[in-house]
C-alpha cells in the first residue's frame, strides 16, 4: 500500500502547484473516497497540538487511478493529434498564400 502525501502543502508541491485546497474541501474529497473504498484510514497522531490523519491508497484505489491515467492519456494523445492537424492546415494555408 503507498501512502498519500502527508499534507495539503505536500500536495501542492507534488502537483507543482496545480492543486491548492482548503482543509475542508480537502477532508470532504477524502471521505468521499474512504466510502468509495479508494483509500482508507491509516492512522492519526497530534503535531504541534493538531490532529492529523493519514491514508493510505487500497488495490481499487490503484487499479481506479491506473485507469484514469490510462483515459487521461487517451485524451491528452486525442487532443495532441488534433492540435498537429490544425496546426499543419495553418502552414498549407500560409504556404498556399505565397
Amino acid at each position: 500500500m503507498q501512502h498519500l502525501p502527508r499534507s495539503n502543502h505536500t500536495l501542492a508541491q507534488l502537483s507543482e502547484g496545480a492543486t491548492s485546497l482548503k482543509v475542508p474541501t480537502l477532508y470532504a474529497a477524502l471521505e468521499r473516497l474512504e466510502h468509495s473504498g479508494l483509500i482508507h484510514s491509516d492512522g492519526e497522531e497530534v503535531v504541534d497540538g493538531r490532529a492529523r490523519r493519514y491514508f493510505a491508497i487500497t488495490e481499487a484505489g490503484s487499479e481506479t487511478l491506473r485507469e484514469e491515467a490510462a483515459r487521461l492519456a487517451v485524451r491528452v494523445r486525442v487532443a495532441t493529434e488534433r492540435l498537429a492537424a490544425v496546426r499543419a492546415r495553418r502552414r498549407l494555408r500560409q504556404v498556399s498564400r505565397w
